[in-house]
């Protein structure tokens, strides 16, 4: 909760004409600023952490000697508001003056973390042979310990997970959707050989709009190659031209970071590992994307809520090779995504076109649409601001 310079750039706003107008009035103007202050720390908390960190935060609180609080009333709890509203008001008194600042805000502005899909193709979906999309709850534990079911030669976890598609989605011989799969309006599911959807295949009743990723303005820091050996950024913002890891390198990004990033690859064996203790990691590619085989990206405690992995434009094509691991939520509506035989992708995944070649898994991540999986709260559309009230006393 580092609020102190926050507040303190608050403070120093204070005029001399401010003074001048006398003590009280001085005193209202420290409320006003304190009370923005919470309101700042408060937003900021809900939106990087959630709503438990926010809830966890002790009021009233103390900022040189003055105190101040701040409560929240959730839509989804109270039936007089949208259930993705959320109502902040701070509140600040100090010898006899008192500010009230009421904002409202809407839960739910990043893609990745509110599309209703686990898994979506915009353009197509085709799941080759033994390959298969099913789900399981990272906050139950971890896939393997939930994998206890078998179809054919697949092992899989749970089957609440749903895959979409405003086009048609192809399961070749020995497929296997655990979920719902819907395709497009005009389109269908084509099941072939001993292929299965344990879900319904009902069509979609309209097209889905998947907004383009929009890549945050940071300042250029350069870029990272590395043949081998560790190194770590973060917490900060971060954009480089590129990140090329040889065979062998550990990067690790330590949250909360935003980090743009050109072109990326991620060679045969090596690592980047995506610390979210202290905060979630936004990640945004802009050119190229390649793992390689054997190749992990994840975070360090294989929590797909604390990283998002957004890919921009339409070019190239993404790849992920044989056998590598990704974590994470990944939002590239406008790139075709090819998963290669024994890749295993876990979290969500939005494509333009998606395909598994044989023997690979994406296993969608439960706690992401139960708003639970990660530290992170997601994106909050700052809906109103208002003063309740103002005065001295």
């Amino acid at each position: 909760m580092a609020m102190l310079g926050t507040l303190s750039i608050s403070l120093l706003s204070i005029t001399g004409a401010a003074h001048k107008r006398g003590q009280q009035d001085v005193t209202c103007v420290t409320t006003f600023a304190v009370a923005e202050g919470g309101l700042n720390e408060a937003f900021a908390t809900y939106e990087q952490l959630g709503r438990d960190a926010f809830i966890a935060i002790q009021y009233p609180r103390d900022f040189g000697g003055i105190e101040y609080s701040v409560t929240a009333t959730y839509g989804d709890l109270n039936g007089g508001m949208d259930d993705d509203l959320v109502r902040l008001v701070a509140t600040c008194s100090d010898a006899g003056a008192e500010t009230s600042l009421e904002l409202y805000v809407r839960e739910g502005g990043a893609a990745p973390e509110t599309f209703p899909w686990g898994v979506f193709g915009k353009n197509k979906i085709e799941i080759k042979s033994n390959s298969y999309i099913d789900s399981y709850d990272s906050s139950a534990g971890s896939y393997s310990s939930q994998a206890t079911n078998s179809q054919g030669s697949v092992d899989y976890a749970n089957g609440d997970g749903s895959v979409g598609s405003n086009k048609g989605i192809v399961l070749d011989s020995n497929a296997l959707i655990t979920g719902d799969a819907a395709p497009g309006p005009s389109s269908s599911v084509s099941i072939q050989g001993n292929s299965h959807v344990y879900g319904s295949t009902t069509p979609l009743a309209s097209a889905e709009a998947l907004p383009a990723v929009v890549v945050p303005s940071v300042a250029s820091t350069g870029s990272i190659s590395m043949s081998s050996g560790s190194k770590t950024v973060g917490p900060g913002d971060y954009k480089y031209s590129k990140i090329e890891m040889d065979s062998n390198g550990t990067l690790t990004i330590v949250g909360p970071a935003t980090v743009v990033v050109g072109d990326f690859y991620l060679d045969s064996n090596s690592r980047i590992f995506i610390d979210t203790s202290g905060g979630d990691v936004e990640m945004y590619v802009t050119g190229s994307f390649e793992q390689k085989s054997n190749a992990l990206m994840r975070p360090i405690d294989k929590d797909p809520g604390g990283f998002s992995l957004s890919i921009s434009g339409s070019s190239p094509d993404v790849k992920i090779d044989s056998n590598p691991e990704l974590i994470g939520q990944v939002y590239a509506p406008g790139r075709d995504f090819e998963i290669k035989s024994n890749a295993q992708v876990y979290g969500s995944l939005v494509a333009n076109r998606l395909t598994l070649d044989s023997d690979a898994g994406v296993h969608i991540d439960e706690a992401l649409s139960s708003g639970g999986g990660g530290s992170g709260g997601g994106d909050l559309e700052v809906v109103s601001w208002r003063v309740l009230a103002r005065a001295n006393r």
